[in-house]
């Protein structure tokens, strides 16, 4: 069993960061942000308004806080 500690949290990127970052990748308008957990870590999928008008979904993870499209 894995202990509770606060520095590993503490450095995970927060939903507001990563919409900082998926806006700052696309230069677009972000519609929703929404967490997901992958093993131990929390990733963000930033759903975005791309200033073409298309929508577009945005992986970025939570560790480090870098965007890239979505493979969906």
């Amino acid at each position: 069993m894995l202990a509770f500690s606060p520095w590993l949290y503490a450095q995970q990127k927060s939903p507001a960061e990563a919409a900082d970052s998926a806006r700052s990748f696309t230069q677009g308008k972000v519609l929703s942000v929404k967490p997901f957990r992958d093993n131990d870590a929390v990733h963000y999928r930033v759903k975005v308004l791309l200033p073409n008008g298309q929508v577009r979904y945005i992986f970025v993870d939570g560790d480090n806080g870098n965007a890239r499209y979505s493979a969906q």
